[in-house]
């Protein structure tokens, strides 16, 4: 697994586009900083540009790199969430800013049960793009294997199927994330967006 860790990792730092089990479904992921990279994610999905992806973080300390005015009470609220939940911020640092949606959202998700991802987070040091591994509007794949020939073509790097099922600890939830809003009155209640 580590082999493959680096692997991915290196091909991420040279922009490079790959599928990663991630705590949802398959996901086609990229670093922020190489636009190239993210132009062809929209490509690959077919996605208009007007829809913003999800940025996936493995800490507390990544997200606070990505959007600031995290209280201590939030932290605490962020990391009791059980499954995998999105959450949409609305202060978004400059560097970052690039991708948050016309209302001046961006969506992050910390990645919590998913030991592959997670690690690749980790030894890159930097957040990811991330989006399910699919055509936009076509049903997202359940496991690695169900991601269409068509996607796999276009990835640069595809993470093996056996470490899909066997260095993932929680089953896929088979579907997207939740999708929350903070609330702007009382930043500890949130509004579900999905």
């Amino acid at each position: 697994m580590i082999t493959e860790i680096h692997r991915c990792v290196s091909i991420l730092r040279k922009g490079g586009v790959v599928l990663l089990p991630t705590d949802t479904v398959p996901g086609i992921s990229c670093r922020v900083t190489h636009g190239i990279a993210l132009e062809k994610i929209y490509t690959i999905k077919r996605r208009l540009r007007k829809n913003p992806l999800v940025l996936i973080v493995s800490s507390m300390e990544m997200l606070s790199d990505v959007v600031f005015g995290i209280s201590e009470d939030m932290k605490h609220t962020l990391q009791a969430f059980e499954n995998p939940t999105t959450i949409l911020y609305s202060k978004v640092r400059d560097a970052y800013r690039f991708l948050a949606s016309d209302a001046g959202e961006i969506a992050v998700r910390i990645i919590k049960p998913n030991i592959f991802c997670r690690t690749v987070l980790q030894t890159l040091n930097a957040p990811l793009v991330s989006t399910s591994a699919n055509v936009s509007g076509d049903r997202a794949p359940i496991t690695m294997s169900d991601v269409s020939i068509e996607i796999r073509n276009q990835l640069d790097y595809i993470t093996p199927e056996s470490i899909d099922s066997t260095h993932h600890n929680a089953p896929y939830s088979g579907s997207p994330s939740k999708v929350l809003r903070i609330n702007q009155w009382s930043p500890l209640q949130f509004t579900p967006v999905r």
